[in-house]
């Protein structure tokens, strides 16, 4: 009869056996992040800290010392806003859009390995302002124009109310809204990436609607009134920020020829100023034209020191100027007599800016105001 074997193990075996195994047990440590701190000073710098702690198998924690710690910055589409070691970190809030989300990924060094933890943060809230400057129509068949935005970003206060500039002239994405005022037709949509450009309606939807509504109103003797309703902003939201309209008006080469006469005037009493003569000079316009694309004047002049048959002391040029007046230049010609000994004595440059001059307003006419509301 087999009987089954029974070996006896000695008790201090097994206290042995316990002792390796929580000897194992014990031996193993986990390295970990016990907390990332980050605090603004301004929206324009964090500080960070990275703490770093030892846990033990019984549960124990320490915190510990790490090697160098980097920062980087992401905006939402993981593009790299700032990269560098330390604990300060530069934030471009001025570049982000208003209350824009970013990343901050701080990492350290545990035993050669690297450790990361992340913050989420937005950029301060802004709002823009526009002074839109729209010079419209550049040519005679009413498609292309210009435009400025004069644009200026303001954000908020950190830990204040008020709003201070943080650029002035940054380029903002949107469009206009173009359509003849009083018309039920459907607006020209124009999209636009930066502060300041050129346009052709012809180039989008709509443009043909726009364009019959201001032949139409010339054709019956009216003034056509476009609007441009500027739809902008810094991020992916845009809204309506100002508004800008454009009178146009077929006027005659009468008016025009009063127009050039006002503005050939005021042109050589700056430059008279400029070479300091108090004597009596007489103008004489040769020629004149308007170039509807450059919406400019261009006008031939001589002037001279009294009575035009004295021809030996005279200036002959050219001045141009826009059809507002404005970005006067004089550029010489040809110089004769005292007048030529003038110039080359108290301004020696053949073409001179005389600056922007009062704008023409027809005898009879109220200029038209042109408003531009706060958003």
């Amino acid at each position: 009869m087999n009987r089954p074997i029974f070996a006896r193990v000695p008790r201090c075996t097994y206290g042995v056996a316990l002792f390796i195994l929580l000897s194992a047990c014990g031996a193993r440590t986990d390295y970990l992040i016990s907390g990332l701190d980050v605090e603004r000073h301004g929206w324009d710098t964090l500080e960070v800290r990275l703490n770093f702690a030892r846990r033990t198998a019984l549960g124990r924690t320490s915190p510990i010392e790490s090697g160098e710690t980097t920062v980087t910055l992401f905006d939402g589409r993981y593009d790299t806003l700032f990269h560098g070691t330390g604990t300060i970190a530069v934030v471009p809030d001025a570049e982000l859009s208003s209350l824009e989300p970013y990343i901050v990924e701080v990492c350290g060094s545990l035993r050669g390995q690297p450790v990361c933890d992340q913050r989420g943060l937005t950029a301060s809230p802004k709002r823009v302002h526009l002074n839109p400057v729209i010079d419209f129509p550049l040519d005679k068949d009413y498609h292309q124009g210009r435009y400025n935005l004069e644009v200026v970003v303001e954000r908020r206060q950190f830990e204040g109310e008020d709003w201070e500039v943080v650029e002035a002239g940054r380029d903002v994405r949107g469009h206009f809204l173009a359509y003849v005022a009083e018309s039920g037709a459907k607006p020209v949509r124009v999209p636009f990436q930066k502060a300041s450009g050129r346009f052709d309606l012809s180039k989008h939807d709509h443009f043909r609607d726009l364009i019959y509504d201001v032949k139409s109103a010339l054709k019956d003797g009216r003034d056509a009134v476009v609007r441009f309703d500027v739809y902008a902003g810094t991020g992916q939201e845009v809204r309506l920020l100002a508004s800008d309209q454009k009178r146009i008006h077929l006027k005659t080469d009468d008016e025009r020829s009063a127009e050039v006469a006002y503005y050939v005037k005021a042109a050589v009493e700056e430059i008279a100023n400029r070479m300091r003569i108090s004597e009596h000079l007489v103008v004489f316009v040769d020629s004149w034209r308007f170039d509807s694309f450059r919406v400019r004047y261009t006008v031939h002049v001589d002037i001279h020191l009294g009575d035009r048959f004295f021809r030996n002391d005279r200036l002959e040029g050219t001045l141009e100027f826009s059809e507002l007046g404005g970005d006067a230049t004089f550029r010489l010609d040809e110089g004769h007599g005292r007048m030529r000994r003038l110039w080359r004595d108290r301004v020696d440059e053949r073409t001179v800016t005389v600056g922007s001059l009062i704008p023409f307003i027809a005898e009879g006419t109220i200029p038209e105001e042109e408003t531009h509301p706060d958003p």
